[in-house]
């Protein structure tokens, strides 16, 4: 039976033993306790427990009502993930003579909307609200000198080129999952970057690849990458393996477009052309919902070739080019191809 996180909140009085008597109905179970926090509770007296481990819903049941029994314990409730809500917060020390002769220090805490709550002569605090992810990506980008904000300033963007995706299981709804990413190979103009997406138990599902080109915003002209900064983007490449195989070529012959679309509004990104995602909805909707009910998409490529705006009409080509494998192209105004897919069944 699949095991879901659980958060176990426990009210008790404060009373010596009573911890190891909570922690011992776990033990009794042979449940690994994942984190555990003791604090005061807001009311006088009572010490609150925060508790959380991997089980099934049966056996969370018997173990809440067996701490209850406790004569110490007021009350105790179990929560999913998706009943609570999580929020964290970071505390980044800096030198204070540094964090004043760095001009991009300020912009950066304004940027990610941050905040100084402390400035001595030696060190300053700054503090950060968020979840880890948004925290750490959003500071070790800008630190580096390729975050998207950084970038726009100096009139550069990141655009997304290739991309291919291979699941072997399907993420369920409300089921914790987490990605990793990883830069594989940087060249002048083009950058690889990896993903693994994992389960809750931490086991690889599927797995992406992407290749990314900087543009100038003003030019729409690559930037050579390894004049950027020094070079220094190859100082974060990885040694570390992708199983899946890269984008490949694509190539539709069909001339008939099975479906047209006239983007609008709601397609448009802070770039100001069609957002990338969209593509790949509205090339999904190429397929019949039954489709998806009788299938599950073992891989999908996209291959992006030239931007789209606001009021373009979208000329969707399908060609089945082998079993439950199918090559998508997508032209804008009837000339010009602008995305090449790839989308394979199981």
């Amino acid at each position: 039976m699949d095991k879901t996180l659980y958060t176990l909140i426990v009210h008790s009085e404060n009373i010596a033993g009573l911890l190891n008597q909570i922690t011992a109905v776990f033990t009794r179970r042979q449940i690994n306790i994942e984190s555990l926090n003791v604090s005061a509770s807001s009311i006088k007296g009572v010490h609150k427990y925060t508790i959380t481990v991997w089980t099934t819903q049966d056996v969370i049941e018997k173990v809440v009502k067996q701490i209850e029994k406790k004569i110490d314990v007021l009350q105790a409730h179990y929560f999913t993930d998706s009943e609570i809500y999580q929020h964290e917060i970071a505390l980044y020390k800096v030198s204070t003579p540094e964090f004043q002769e760095n001009p991009m220090a300020s912009k950066v805490i304004r940027r990610y909307s941050a905040r100084i709550v402390e400035v001595n002569p030696v060190f300053s605090i700054v503090e950060k609200n968020g979840m880890s992810e948004e925290i750490t990506a959003g500071f070790h980008a800008a630190d580096r000198g390729f975050g998207i904000a950084t970038l726009n300033e100096n009139h550069y963007t990141w655009v997304l080129s290739r991309l291919a995706v291979e699941l072997e299981n399907m993420p369920c709804q409300y089921e914790g999952f987490s990605i990793q990413t990883w830069v594989e190979n940087v060249y002048r103009l083009f950058t690889d970057r990896n993903f693994a997406i994992l389960d809750k138990e931490g086991k690889a599902v599927g797995y992406a690849r992407s290749v990314w080109a900087m543009i100038s915003m003003e030019t729409r002209k690559p930037a050579d990458l390894l004049t950027l900064h020094g070079g220094s983007i190859t100082d974060y490449v990885c040694d570390k393996e992708c199983p899946i195989s890269k984008p490949g070529r694509i190539k539709v012959t069909e001339k008939t477009p099975v479906s047209e679309y006239q983007t609008r509004y709601s397609d448009i990104d802070i770039n100001g052309h069609v957002n990338s995602i969209k593509y790949i909805e509205h090339i999904l909707d190429l397929f019949p919902i039954e489709f998806f009910k009788e299938k599950r998409i073992k891989r999908f490529e996209m291959a992006y070739v030239a931007e789209s705006y606001y009021g373009d009409i979208l000329s969707f080509y399908r060609e089945e080019v082998g079993e439950k494998e199918y090559d998508i192209e997508v032209k804008k105004n009837g000339t010009d191809v602008v995305v090449r897919s790839k989308v394979i069944f199981i």
